[in-house]
């Protein structure tokens, strides 16, 4: 399997995939194989402003507390499986804990 180098380089920024990262080099107009340390400045900006426009690191982690915040809130059935720390998305009546991880 061919690696991409530009999807994979940009995979370290939280909210940023293989998609999200295909497609903003698409919209700038790179190859998606090109190697994100031979960029120009130009080019570079242009990578750096479709970034920003999403929500990425800090502000998706935020978005996501304030919506489980939101949930529990209003104590919808979500809400209090978030405030109970078991399984929001359940197919069953799964009641064991999520373990989490340290």
């Amino acid at each position: 399997m061919i690696q991409n180098p530009f999807v994979n380089k940009k995979l370290k920024v939280k909210g940023l995939g293989k998609s999200r990262s295909t497609n903003i080099s698409l919209n700038v107009g790179l190859n998606t194989r090109t190697n994100p340390k031979i960029l120009k400045l130009k080019q570079y900006t242009k990578v750096e402003k479709q970034i920003k426009t999403l929500e990425t690191g800090k502000k998706l982690i935020n978005s996501k507390i304030e919506n489980i915040n939101f949930l529990s809130k209003n104590k919808t059935y979500k809400g209090v499986r978030h405030k109970l720390r078991y399984p929001v998305r359940t197919h069953t009546n799964a009641k064991t804990k999520k373990k989490i991880k340290t």
